[in-house]
């Protein structure tokens, strides 16, 4: 993203991001549902995950993908795009009853980065869009999520180490 150094053209490259994350809902409300986020009226009193009332995921994905930056003078800009899939261990509870999953899940990597550097310092905006998903046959719960963050800073000249020869 151009932090330790400046670009000096545009380039591409592939790239492999891993992300660890821990998801989910609870609903710890009294409700007349038995605390389920859905509402009486619309459980199917058949099938209980209807009536679920905390479900949660914890997943470890693995993301190949390939990133192209674009350079213009000193401006920037930069695209990742990236697809690939996660471990996902997963569990749903209703009342007392937990039930416990493990799977495959997907996952998209889609990043942009856009910003001014010099040689000296840089600032960058930076977005994210995330999507996150838990899945037991019909029932499914998404998150999707879209991060705006400023970044800037200074770049420190290295410190150049002599290297003496030491003579006998």
């Amino acid at each position: 993203m151009g932090i330790s150094g400046t670009f000096k053209e545009s380039e591409g490259t592939i790239y492999f991001r891993s992300t660890l994350s821990l998801f989910g809902f609870n609903n710890n409300g009294d409700s007349i549902s038995a605390n389920s986020v859905i509402p009486i009226d619309l459980t199917d009193s058949t099938d209980l995950k209807s009536r679920t009332s905390t479900a949660y995921a914890l997943d470890l994905a693995f993301v190949p993908g390939y990133a192209y930056t674009h350079k213009t003078g000193n401006w920037q800009i930069t695209g990742f795009g990236g697809l690939g899939a996660a471990l996902q261990s997963k569990a749903w509870s209703v009342k007392q009853l937990t039930r416990a999953f493990i799977g495959i899940a997907p996952r998209i990597d889609i990043r942009l980065v856009a910003g001014y550097s010099k040689p000296k310092y840089f600032f960058n905006i930076i977005t994210e869009f995330d999507i996150k998903s838990i899945r037991y046959l019909e029932l499914r719960y998404q998150q999707t999520y879209y991060s705006v963050q400023f970044m800037a800073g200074l770049r420190l000249d290295k410190k150049v180490k002599d290297k003496k020869k030491k003579t006998k």
